[in-house]
Formats: C-alpha cells, sequence, structure tokens
C-alpha cells in the first residue's frame, strides 16, 4: 500500500524537509516495486480510463487511501509552518500537488522511456533515452521545499537529494 510506504518512510523523522524528501522516495520505490499498481493510482480519475469501469466499492477505497496520501503531505506541510520551517503564507495543498505533480509526470515519462527500451530502434532515437528522471523529480522538489522555507541553506546544492 502507498500510502503505508510513504508513512513508514518518514514516521520516526522530525525534519519537515526531511519528511517530504521521504515521502518522495517513497513514492518512487512504490513506482518501482509496484509499476502496475502506480498506474492504476495515477489514472484512477480519468474519464473512461477503466473498461469496465471500476466499481464504485473500490473506488470509494482508492480514493480513501490517496486521500490519505493527500493528509499526510499537508499535515507535514502544516506542521513545518507551526515549527517555523515553512513560511506563514505557504498553502499545504498547494505544495502537495506540486510535488505530486512534478513526481508524478516524469516517474510516468520514466515509465514510458522503459517501454521504449523494449523497442530499441524507437529508444535509441528518443531524445530521452539517456534522461535521468529521478534528477529532475529531485531538482524540481527541492525548489519547491526551498521556495517556502523561512530560511533556506545559502547555496541550493546544499539541500539534499
Amino acid at each position: 500500500n502507498l500510502y503505508e510506504l510513504m508513512f513508514e518512510y518518514q514516521k520516526n523523522i522530525n525534519d519537515p524537509v526531511e519528511k517530504l524528501r521521504m515521502v518522495g522516495k517513497g513514492y518512487f520505490e512504490f513506482y518501482s516495486k509496484y509499476p502496475d499498481h502506480f498506474r492504476l493510482l495515477s489514472d484512477i480519475h480519468t474519464p473512461g480510463k477503466f473498461h469496465p469501469p471500476v466499481d464504485d466499492e473500490k473506488h470509494a477505497m482508492i480514493h480513501d487511501k490517496i486521500r490519505d496520501i493527500w493528509l499526510l503531505i499537508t499535515k507535514i506541510v502544516k506542521d513545518g509552518k507551526e515549527t517555523g520551517v515553512f513560511r506563514e503564507s505557504t498553502d499545504p495543498l498547494e505544495v502537495a500537488i506540486s510535488l505530486w505533480s512534478i513526481s508524478t509526470s516524469m516517474i510516468k515519462m520514466h515509465d514510458f522511456s522503459k517501454y521504449l527500451s523494449g523497442m530499441d530502434d524507437m529508444h535509441s532515437q528518443s531524445v530521452f533515452a539517456n534522461f535521468d528522471y529521478l534528477r529532475v523529480i529531485n531538482i524540481n522538489a527541492k525548489r519547491i521545499v526551498y521556495s517556502i522555507m523561512k530560511n533556506p541553506p545559502q547555496d541550493f546544492e546544499s539541500m539534499q537529494d
């Protein structure tokens, strides 16, 4: 379960910046271990995506798990605001959506690139053949977190990957 994995990664950490980093690490690990489940979760709200459609009971169960993930991430950001790590003006949901968007889109592109790698001619000609998706996720997540910190590090590179 994605929520349990993300929760476990961050549960013994006090620093909200590190918590967010570890939740992101858990998200990528979930994709790595369970790519089909990742695809299902990332497409569950796409109208007409599933034939036959996911029944209401299963959809509600999945929706509840997704809600729990959003609550986990927004709580980390709220806690960071309360402890003075993040700026008071920070919108926890905006941060969660931003982190989710960059992570999910890069993971989906990475997934597609892996698919293309099975088609040697197409993959070798692809502009994405040697693209480091995980690096892009890390850099952009750092930019998002850096932008909400009250006292960000002087050197962007000093923030952990």
